[in-house]
């Protein structure tokens, strides 16, 4: 069997009705030698009745069920997923989103004319078909920042999982951060941003993705304050590594990293979730190199309450 150049790498949960959809657009690739592992996080509906019967008429599908020694969730199937891989290429889909029938042999091209580690196309949004969303992208780069770091960081540069096809070479084992719950692509993405060297990225200025508009995701089902929870604790590791890896290098992004977690708590009081500020200091107490991180966000906190309640947290978390 020819060793597999591309992995496609689906982690899924319960969307057997859209599933199928997603795999037939990677049959559907122009460029044929892939692998495609479908990792199964614990599906409770036909989702392997489904995928099974790809796997019988074509095999380079693959199934998988996420293992317990890799946390529940899509960014544990995803690291499970990447240890698996053969490729030499890896490109991660999500399980309700579709690739363009050009999308692999189009970034395989630029990768080799540009000599890049990693080439990222466009993404759109859709809402039942490819195009009925004409012109909502996911993400622009027309003119991608020379400082590619710095953009994802900031946000000026968004870039879907799906869009990107990386050279498994930079790719490090568990290298999506199995806890979070939202904001993984924007941590993920920007970590791989600091592994490349300048011009190690190239761009497609082509839709190639298509992101389903869905109510469905798992992000979108979870709370608000849950959800920003995640977004601030994905800036707080996001700071930690950098910290640990880079010191006093990125400072400047300290405070955007404060203004932030200021937004995060004021939307917390306004709707008086106390039960995520307590998960808020939780993760205050967590992080390693806290001391620049207790003192700032205990500012915000201190801001809102009454000082005696700012205290009475401290203790309870031993800060």
């Amino acid at each position: 069997m020819i060793k597999p150049l591309v992995s496609i790498i689906i982690p899924t949960y319960n969307r057997a009705h859209l599933l199928g959809e997603t795999l037939k657009s990677v049959i559907e690739q122009s460029y044929t030698n892939w692998e495609c592992l479908i990792i199964d996080d614990g599906s409770t509906d036909d989702t392997e009745t489904l995928v099974l019967s790809y796997l019988k008429s074509d095999a380079r599908f693959k199934y998988f069920k996420r293992p317990d020694n890799y946390l529940s969730g899509g960014n544990g199937a995803r690291n499970y997923g990447l240890s698996l891989a053969k490729g030499t290429y890896i490109n991660w889909l999500d399980s309700d989103d579709l690739f363009d029938a050009k999308k692999i042999e189009f970034q395989l091209e630029a990768l080799k004319t540009n000599q890049a580690k990693a080439n990222v196309c466009l993404g759109e949004f859709f809402n039942n078909v490819p195009g009925d969303c004409e012109g909502q992208l996911w993400s622009k780069h027309e003119e991608a920042p020379n400082e590619v770091f710095d953009a994802l960081i900031t946000q000026k540069m968004r870039w879907p999982s799906g869009a990107v096809l990386w050279h498994k070479d930079v790719l490090k084992e568990n290298c999506w951060e199995a806890s979070l719950r939202g904001a993984q692509e924007w941590l993920f993405h920007i970590k791989q941003a600091l592994i490349l060297n300048k011009g190690e990225v190239s761009f497609i200025n082509q839709v190639l993705v298509y992101i389903r508009n869905s109510n469905t995701s798992i992000t979108r089902q979870e709370s608000l304050g849950i959800r920003y929870g995640n977004y601030l604790k994905a800036r707080i590791l996001l700071l930690e590594f950098l910290y640990l890896n880079y010191n006093q290098q990125f400072t400047n992004y300290f405070s955007y990293t404060y203004n932030f977690s200021l937004k995060y708590v004021k939307y917390l009081i306004a709707h008086n979730i106390n039960k995520d500020l307590k998960l808020l200091s939780k993760l205050i107490k967590k992080t390693s190199y806290a001391n620049y991180l207790k003192f700032n966000l205990g500012i915000v906190v201190y801001k809102f309450f009454r000082k005696d309640y700012f205290l009475k947290l401290l203790v309870i978390n031993n800060i």
